[in-house]
């Protein structure tokens, strides 16, 4: 969802290369932490338009956040993480793959494409990312997937081919081997959890 807002970039890939954006205003903090407690109870509600109206504002939040950031950040100023063995050039690759994959999760797109994209060699970004992410790289382009289906699921009358085929999948037969592997239901089941707020029963 982050990603597909595209935010401005001097805000999108400070945090996808690990940093920490603070809000110096006190004021603008106060409002912000009331606003939490308002999108929590939303995002958890029953009711489809409040969890629409949160995304939103949470969307234009960020949007304004970004708005006060400088053109350019220095790297150094914005504070990166000092993680052992985890350098500055490792969070920038693992930015990279993040914008690369939300980007082109819907086409055809294997590791060594990923890792070209970078400039890497496959073995290396999938060493790389399973160290700094805790998950390999075709099981997060794979979960990027499932949750791009799981919102057109939630928000859209769509044919369960037609999301298979915007999700990245070139069959419905992988696209439901996937989505049950991942989710522990079909995604006929899964829709209709969403809309009676249950999971039917086995027959």
């Amino acid at each position: 969802v982050f990603n597909e807002w595209q935010l401005p970039e001097r805000l999108s890939k400070a945090l996808l290369a690990g940093r920490t954006v603070l809000e110096s205003d006190l004021e603008v903090f106060a409002a912000d932490k009331r606003a939490f407690g308002h999108w929590n109870d939303d995002l958890h509600s029953q009711d489809r338009n409040r969890h629409k109206v949160a995304m939103l504002e949470i969307e234009a939040r960020l949007g304004r956040l970004a708005g006060r950031l400088p053109e350019s950040m220095d790297s150094q100023e914005q504070g990166l993480p000092a993680s052992g063995m985890l350098n500055h050039q490792y969070f920038q690759k693992i930015s990279q793959i993040a914008d690369y994959v939300s980007r082109h999760f819907s086409e055809p797109l294997t590791v060594p494409d990923i890792a070209k994209a970078v400039n890497m060699h496959p073995t290396s970004a999938t060493k790389m990312f399973k160290k700094i992410c805790g998950i390999n790289l075709i099981h997060y382009l794979t979960q990027h997937r499932i949750l791009h289906a799981q919102r057109l699921l939630m928000t859209s009358d769509l044919k369960i081919l037609d999301i298979a085929l915007a999700s990245g999948y070139r069959s419905a037969s992988r696209f439901y081997a996937a989505y049950k592997k991942f989710c522990g239901m079909s995604p006929q089941r899964f829709r209709a959890s969403v809309d009676l707020r249950k999971v039917p029963l086995e027959r």
